[in-house]
């Protein structure tokens, strides 16, 4: 019988199974939201350049983006990175803290929050529950 590594990643027989094990709930996890549950996707082409993606939330004065979605992920696709967050843990950060606020889009009718991309990470993580 083994005993757990002290880095929780493999077994003092180094053969990796703890993070095998880890690694394929991921993968199952993935797998899931991609094949069936409601995923929302954005593209920021900018987000590269200025550290942020842009979170609709109202359009000509009524509710939209993230105000009235649906979905239980957000993906945000960034050029060569994708970042996918629960749409609950998303909101919650939205009303946690104070971002700059932009209008956008056609006619400049989109009202938008830009947040940082590392404040998305951070926020993210299971150590911000």
């Amino acid at each position: 019988m083994s005993k757990k590594r002290e880095d929780g990643w493999a077994n003092d027989d180094n053969k990796w199974d703890i993070g095998l094990a880890f690694g394929n709930l991921k993968e199952a996890e993935l797998v899931k939201l991609m094949s069936g549950d409601k995923l929302e996707v954005k593209a920021d082409t900018r987000a590269h350049e200025t550290g942020n993606v842009v979170v609709e939330f109202e359009c000509y004065g009524k509710p939209s983006g993230i105000s009235v979605s649906k979905a239980s992920h957000y993906a945000f696709v960034c050029e060569h990175i994708t970042l996918i967050i629960e749409t609950a843990r998303l909101k919650d950060l939205l009303a946690s803290k104070k971002f700059y606020q932009v209008f956008g889009g056609d006619n400049n009718a989109s009202h938008m929050h830009l947040v940082p991309i590392r404040e998305l990470i951070k926020y993210g993580s299971n150590e911000q529950k």
